[in-house]
């Protein structure tokens, strides 16, 4: 009976070998990738998120180009609908004057007092009312209210009466 027990204690030794061997040496016999066995897995993973890691920053790289090239080309559309709103109205001793009465209502920023403006036809360019009013230093003093304007007063005069209380 010790013989039988050495001989199956044997066996298994030699089949636990064969296994241990085969499992470190040759994964791909007992059905296991050699990642799994040697945790080079984890550098894959790694390489995964490095590679994830350099598209985010290429996007965001890419959306800050697109952003300020939005930027320039809403700059570009507003000077071009300056001109043309410019060239349409032929000269001031020619047209009508146009009276307006401007509703300010709190919040409105200067910004958008000026677009307003623009689309009355009081004033001819955005972005001269803007600097003018900046300048000035009133931006931060435009008054809430409603307001009787005419094309005939200038960006000074507009704004004098707007930020009068």
């Amino acid at each position: 009976m010790k013989e039988q027990f050495r001989g199956a204690a044997t066996a298994l030794f030699f089949a636990g070998s064969m296994l241990a061997y085969a499992y470190f040496f040759h994964p791909e016999l007992i059905g296991m990738s050699e990642e799994s066995v040697t945790g080079s897995r984890g550098a894959s993973e790694e390489s995964e998120v490095s590679e994830l890691e350099e598209t985010i920053r290429t996007l965001e790289d890419t959306n800050e180009a697109l952003t300020m090239q939005l930027q320039e080309l809403t700059e570009e559309i507003t000077a071009l609908e300056d001109e043309d709103r410019s060239a349409d109205s032929g000269s001031p001793e020619d047209a009508p004057a146009i009276h307006a009465m401007l509703e300010i209502s709190a919040g409105e920023t200067s910004s958008d007092i000026s677009e307003r403006l623009f689309d009355l036809r009081l004033i001819d360019s955005r972005n001269q009312f803007e600097a003018t009013i900046s300048d000035s230093g009133l931006s931060q003093q435009i008054q809430t209210g409603s307001y009787f304007l005419t094309s005939e007063m200038d960006s000074t005069d507009i704004i004098e009466t707007i930020t009068t209380p």
